[in-house]
């Protein structure tokens, strides 16, 4: 967790995740709101990442030294690691409500050939 702030990283997967959200020209309306707000928190994340690192650049501590980390960010970093981790599900759950939404539109389709075929 702390490797990914100390190497200017705000998370390889939560990247991985979010690149796996589809283009905003191929999602439904109701779903752009909830990417509006993801790509919100996930700037946030990164802003959260950086003054991190800079605090722990800063920081000139036996502790760190020692621990690698200044024991005095260790609750900025856990808060950091949540907040990453909520938008890992956030992110997630977007993907599943786009997926189950083009699973039911096709079978819709599938149910309006079926009537036009039996017409």
């Amino acid at each position: 967790m702390h490797h990914h702030i100390r190497n200017g990283q705000y998370g390889t997967h939560t990247r991985h995740i979010y690149d796996r959200i589809p283009k905003v020209e191929n999602l439904h309306m109701d779903h752009l709101t909830k990417l509006e707000d993801i790509t919100r928190k996930l700037i946030h994340v990164k802003i959260k990442a950086s003054r991190i690192r800079t605090r722990s650049l800063t920081s000139n501590t036996k502790w760190k030294i020692y621990l690698g980390l200044d024991p005095k960010i260790a609750p900025e970093v856990i808060a950091w690691n949540y907040g990453a981790k909520v938008l890992e599900r956030d992110m997630l759950l977007l993907i599943e409500a786009v997926a189950q939404h083009r699973f039911e539109t096709r079978l819709m389709g599938i149910g309006l050939q079926i009537v036009a075929s039996q017409s």
